[in-house]
């Protein structure tokens, strides 16, 4: 009946004329336990307010006051026979001993005429108890004991010296403390003497004299008392430990310590309220011990334990406590922290009142949304804001989050105010409403939201609702408030631009809105289209207009719109004005941006991001606060790597006016004579607002980059002798090889043996051919049918077969040792196609030779009359292939592979991490995926690293992505298929910077929960080496650091993972480390490097820093029984000296180097050889010939960089004696068709020099040799044009075509 009451007035209040439409309600509340605790004990609140509580709690159907009376700072009700809990414990002042008061605490100043002072007399509390029955609400008094009892514990000293004093008998009679106890403890607030003593029986005289009392009074207010609610939270550890007492207890427990006596003090405790007729309330850690196990139920002797699980800091591991309780037999009233604490500030705003250990802040929708049916749904945040999620907190086998087995033990919820910071009626006010209504909304009404699994489905229902509770509190519920004389809480408003002009809200619709452009001397209401020019303050003002909200000032920014604006206005351009002009060691560029809009463009808080790939202004860098571009009125900023910020400078820029453009000219190291130099996707961003590209360098065209025309921009210094090629000079390069009109050899790569008739040919096609089935060679055989459309039988028939014979293959007269050898024999007399071959390598090159051979006709296809008795040059026949510079997907990459098989190669080398990204999943450190494979607008690379060479403010471009574990298992079943060997390589210990951000990430997650073990343990980087360096690719920050126990952990971690991913398909056999290019001074000043240099002899520089890294990592390979690879400078202490490799690895482990730099005039064109001499593994890898980065020809526009080599084309490649791997690296490889371009056709000229020798390579005589080769290009060249591009037709790959010469 009461309730329905209320709902009438309710309906009242809502009514502008009290006139009721036809209204019919049907209602019940969703628990029975709807409660507001209240902390009166570290400030005192009068009965008067609390009563003011009660007729808010009543209109809005709370019905219990959990009403905390005691505390360390106070002790608030009067109880008969002890006059020292209020004559002393409930006053604070200065005495430093305690004897007239307690000590002063939370700025109750030097007397007791603040807050911090005050109790209610019987004849109060009775009244309170007796108001609150009248409003059906349950008073559930709190003593708080054994912890939190020092008001307590001061005043039952104080009486026992009064009564010893006065010679009074049994004066420790209700005492407290074990006065011989020298335990040394301090609480969660820093009290070293507030652990009532368990082990004397006085502390139960005394409990019961409390209890005793509070029933008394209850019954003499109406209201009998069911709950003695005794706290049990947060005793200190080592409380008790020194006690005679307690030592002496006999109590016979498993547990041990402060735990066994805080088991035996509930019990104690719960077989008083048992005794008293009474329910016992604590809580969660009053009833459990320090494993967060629940005290066994039925050792507490009373009808029912209520529980109030309040610690829900996710990161703490301490969600599952409230499941836990109620599986055990608990009756739980839901209190948790993160939502129901309104302590804790409104806002995350220094301004904003209340403490903030659980959360930084919990607003008023916060507590709304509360899901009290499954509290795990309520995940969110860390304390420090970062996203939290469910795996995260439940951990992998869910044992962080118990299920709810006995939902009928949760029995409500409650808000909480604890009052350290509420210290007047209006802070009350403040602190409690309008957060309150959202707990009642909660606790009487489940919303349809709570039930839905789907997080963003809940959230945007959530948000719906919250909408109409939003609404209904601005325009309804404040206005009850304030006529009942509650003060609370405005929020300020909000505000922002939108297309220049102000448009406003506040936290509840309803509330007016005033602006002061003064300073606060005069207020004004907002007017309609206000575009303000200048700074100015806001507040939001009650609906009495009696009050205002905490002022706010709202700085002009720039908008979203504004944003927007700019970039689908500003038109960039960028010219390379020249590259002759310092001899090569610096070039000028011009990048002129112009504003095509009809709005200035002014300064702001907006910045244009852009990525340069050299060093601007070498000689002012490093310049921290920015580089001003003389003339032009902006800052330049490099951020890392390639990533550049182009800044208005407050003092200098002038708005860009519509039609006008500011010119930005400055110099930048070497030179830069391509188009693809230039990236492209600059972006323009402010903080808090979503960065968008500029409209005119978005995608790939690259138009906004002006020409090279002259030859101070296509050369790159004055000395440089390449000019792009006219069509005569094409013409002229193109002429050495004649048209043969039909492909010069029947198949690439040549084979070492081959005789063929193209005047007898065989017809394989399906219904007419099948393949005879062979044990050894069943993959190939699958692989053929699958290819060709044929069956495969047991029974030879008598012709139109192909059929596979285990054998030797004899090379010569002699028995090949290769496993790759194989013999092709097509019989068009037999109509039988034979492969021989020992090995199944053999056999499936086999296939390869036949496919290459045959042309389509109708549905299958013709051979000619063919022998080849074949093998390869080389065992080791590789592509390199780069995905973290940009990233390449699993289609790319099986595109390649089944290339690659084509043409005979047998090892991809999958580079799979560098600075710029880390590219595969590895279980167990989400990090590397969730920020190091991402790149975006993210300064603090919190969710991401740095956007880098054109990837943009978003994680949609190439810039990002990554394999997951089934789609890298696909790959490698993929290359097995296809016998090549997946070689992963984790570039480290430089060009790590992905790695390393992901690493920190993790560090300060683990960091931020206090488990410093964890966040250690795979750290990468010494947190703030001090030491400087900058790298090729210009980072100060990608060196993993060699001298941390941690880097060891991770790479051994990294390893066992991977090879568990490769066993069951391909198993590992080579760990490949990158070890390339670490910048000097790497290390140098790190406390661990300079730690280790000291105790180890030996080491004493960068050098063998670098050794003993490559040590370790090898050690690490060989006890997984892996093989090493490295760049070659990953083991060389200097450019003519490699690291000893008898100190790396035990044979039978190979170390495998891959030697890569042989630019002649640097002098390392030796570098293969010095380590092959030196015991290595070489695999020729050399830039000036297999990188398929370079471009094919020295114009400007062909794609690529050209540090080694202006240009590489398809002839320099197959002139190269040997080839061994061709590499792909991908700084300008943005998309499928630019990564087939840059590969192909140079490929296939790698694949002939890797797989056959030719004779010529073998002649001295330069001119002769050369003119064998060119005589074997011809031959080559018209194959391709003739044959082999067709073939990639066929395949999908859209090779480069090359422009043609003319004259």
């Amino acid at each position: 009946m009461f309730y329905g009451i209320q709902s009438l007035l309710s309906l009242i209040d809502g009514s502008t004329d009290r006139k009721l439409p036809k209204t019919e309600i049907s209602d019940k509340p969703r628990f029975q336990f709807r409660g507001m605790h209240l902390d009166v004990a570290r400030n005192f609140n009068n009965k008067e307010t609390v009563m003011k509580l009660l007729d808010v709690m009543a209109m809005y159907k709370m019905n219990k006051l959990h009403f905390h009376l005691t505390d360390d700072e106070g002790w608030r009700v009067e109880i008969a026979g002890l006059p020292e809990l209020t004559s002393i414990a409930s006053k604070r002042c200065h005495d430093l001993k305690d004897e007239t008061c307690l000590i002063s605490q939370l700025g109750s100043g030097p007397d007791n005429s603040t807050s911090g002072s005050g109790f209610y007399t019987r004849d109060e509390y009775i009244d309170i108890v007796k108001y609150a029955a009248g409003r059906h609400i349950e008073v559930i008094p709190e003593i708080d004991t054994p912890g939190h009892a020092r008001a307590a514990i001061k005043a039952m000293e104080a009486r026992f010296k009064r009564l010893s004093d006065a010679g009074q008998p049994n004066p420790s009679e209700h005492r407290l403390i074990d006065p011989s106890d020298t335990s040394a403890y301090s609480s969660v607030q820093m009290f070293n003497d507030n652990a009532v003593n368990p082990c004397i029986e006085s502390t139960y005289n005394f409990i019961s004299a409390v209890i005793d009392d509070l029933k008394t009074m209850h019954a003499a207010a109406g209201q009998p008392l069911r709950v003695f609610h005794f706290g049990g939270d947060e005793v200190a550890n080592g409380a008790w430990e020194n006690s005679s007492a307690c030592i002496a207890l006999n109590f016979s427990s498993s547990l041990t310590g402060r735990e066994k006596y805080k088991l035996y003090f509930v019990q104690r405790v719960a077989d008083l309220t048992n005794q008293k007729g009474l329910k016992l309330g604590g809580w969660e850690d009053g009833l459990m011990d320090a494993n967060k196990n629940p005290y066994a139920i039925n050792t507490l002797a009373t009808s029912e334990v209520i529980a109030n699980p309040w610690d829900n800091v996710w990161e703490w591991g301490v969600a599952k406590r409230a499941y836990a309780l109620a599986n055990a037999g608990y009756k739980l009233v839901l209190s948790h922290a993160t939502h129901l604490y309104f302590d804790h500030p409104y806002e995350p705003d220094p301004e904003e009142r209340g403490l903030y250990w659980a959360t930084r802040f919990t607003d008023t929708f916060k507590s709304f949304g509360y899901n009290a049916d499954d509290l795990y749904k309520n995940i969110d945040v860390r304390r420090s804001g970062q996203p939290i999620t469910k795996p995260e907190v439940c951990t992998s086998d869910n044992s962080g989050c118990p299920p709810l087995n006995k939902p009928e033990n949760i029995i409500g919820m409650q808000g909480h105010l604890w009052s350290e910071t509420v210290l007047s009626k209006e802070n009350f006010d403040y602190m409690i409403f309008p957060r309150i209504l959202s707990v009642a909304e909660r606790a009487w009404h489940k919303a349809s939201w709570e039930t839905v699994e789907d997080k963003e489905s809940r959230e945007n229902q959530i948000n719906q609702d919250w909408e109409l509770f939003a609404n209904t509190i601005g325009y309804k519920e404040m206005k009850r408030l304030e006529n009942m004389g509650v003060n609370s809480r405005l929020a300020p408003p909000g505000a922002k631009l939108m297309n220049h002009k102000l448009t406003v809200n506040t936290e509840f619709p309803g509330m007016q809105i005033e602006y002061s452009k003064d300073n606060g001397l005069t207020w004004k209401n907002i007017p309609e289209q206000y575009e303000p020019n200048d700074n100015f303050l806001l507040r939001s003002k009650s609906p009495n207009g009696l009050r205002v909200s905490r002022l706010t000032k709202f700085t002009l920014t720039t908008d979203q719109l504004l944003l927007n604006y700019i970039a689908d206005h500003l038109e960039v351009r960028v010219d390379i004005v020249d590259n002759l002009n310092d001899n090569g060691q610096t070039f000028t560029q011009k990048i002129r941006i112009k504003n095509l809009g009809t709005k200035p463009i002014r300064s702001g808080t907006w910045s244009i991001y852009l990525d340069i790939i050299r060093l601007v202004e070498p000689s002012h860098y490093p310049y921290p606060d920015g580089y001003l571009i003389q003339g032009s009125g902006m800052r330049i900023f490099h951020i890392g790597g390639s990533l550049y910020k182009l800044h208005p400078d407050p003092d200098t820029y002038r708005s860009i006016l519509p039609n006008k453009e500011i010119v930005l000219e400055f110099r930048s190291k070497y030179w830069q004579s391509a188009r693809t130099d230039i990236m492209p996707n600059w972006y323009i961003a402010a903080e808090g607002l979503q960065s968008q590209i500029i409209q005119n360098t978005e995608g790939e065209s690259l138009n906004f980059v002006g020409p090279f025309d002259t030859v101070n921009k296509w050369k790159r210094f004055p000395n440089d002798k390449f000019n792009p090629y006219t069509p005569s000079a094409r013409y002229a390069i193109n002429g050495i090889v004649p048209d043969l009109k039909l492909p010069g050899k029947h198949l690439l790569p040549t084979p070492y043996l081959m005789t063929l008739d193209e005047s007898s040919k065989v017809t394989i096609s399906r219904g007419y051919w099948v393949v005879l089935d062979s044990a050894e060679f069943q993959n190939e055989i699958k692989y053929l049918t699958d290819k060709l459309h044929l069956v495969k039988v047991s029974t030879k028939p008598l012709s139109r077969y192909i059929t596979f014979v285990k054998n030797t293959v004899l090379i010569d007269g002699q028995p090949s040792s290769s496993t790759e050898a194989y013999k092709l024999v097509i019989d068009p007399i037999k109509n039988v196609v034979t492969i021989t071959a020992n090995h199944s390598e053999g056999a499936f090159f086999g296939i390869q030779s036949m496919l290459r051979l045959s042309s389509k006709i109708g549905n299958g296809i013709e051979l000619p009359k063919a022998e080849i008795t074949d093998k390869p040059r080389f065992g080791y026949r590789g592509m390199h292939l780069d995905v973290s510079r940009n990233f390449h997907t699993v289609e790319d990459v099986k595109l390649l592979l089944n290339a690659m098989a084509a043409y005979k190669l047998n090892k991809f080398h999958f580079h799979l991490t560098d600075d710029e990204g880390w590219r595969l999943e590895i279980p167990g450190l989400p990090e590397l995926t969730g920020v190091g494979s991402k790149r975006c607008d993210d300064l603090k690379e919190e969710t991401c690293t740095l956007s880098q060479l054109g990837s943009g403010p978003t994680s949609g471009s190439s810039g990002s992505g990554y394999f997951t574990i089934s789609q890298y298992q696909y790959i490698l079943r993929e290359a097995k298929r296809l016998h090549i060997e997946v070689i992963p390589e984790f570039d480290m210990p430089g060009h790590a910077r992905a790695a390393i951000k992901s690493m920190e990430k993790r560090y300060n997650y683990y960091k931020n929960n206090g488990n410093m073990t964890k966040a250690n343990e795979f750290l990468l980087a010494e947190i703030n080496d001090p030491s400087k360096y900058l790298t090729v690719q210009f980072f100060n920050d990608n060196a993993v650091n060699p001298c941390l126990e941690s880097t060891y952990n991770f790479i051994g971690y990294i390893m066992k993972k991977v090879k568990e991913m490769h066993q069951a398909i391909q198993p590992l056999s080579m760990y490949h480390f990158g070890g390339d290019e670490v910048a000097g001074g790497a290390w140098l000043k790190s406390s661990a490097c300079l730690k280790l240099m000291n105790e180890t002899f030996g080491l004493k520089n960068g050098a063998d820093l670098k050794e003993y890294f490559a040590k370790r990592v090898a050690l690490i390979a060989q006890q997984e029984g892996l093989d090493v690879g490295s760049w070659e400078d990953g083991v060389m202490r200097t450019l003519t000296e490699p690291f000893d490799v008898n100190t790396l690895v035990t044979p039978p482990r190979k170390v495998f180097t891959y030697s890569w730099n042989n630019i002649f005039e640097w002098g390392s064109g030796d570098h293969a050889y010095i380590q092959a001499n030196a015991g290595y593994k070489v695999i020729l890898g050399h830039a000036t010939h297999l990188y398929f980065d370079h471009p094919y020809e020295p114009d400007p526009e062909e794609r690529g960089y050209y540090w080694a080599t202006r240009f590489t084309d398809t002839f320099k490649t197959f002139s190269f004696v040997p080839g061994i791997q061709g590499h792909l690296w991908s700084e300008t490889v943005r998309t499928s068709e630019q990564m087939q371009y840059m590969i192909f056709p140079r490929m296939l000229a790698l694949a002939e020099r890797a797989w056959h020798k030719s004779d010529w390579e073998d002649i001295q005589n330069k001119v002769e040799r050369n003119a064998k080769m060119t005589e074997e290009w011809k031959q080559f060249a018209n194959t391709l044009g003739y044959k082999d591009l067709g073939i990639l037709d066929d395949m999908g790959i859209k090779y480069r075509v090359p422009p043609p010469g003319a004259k």
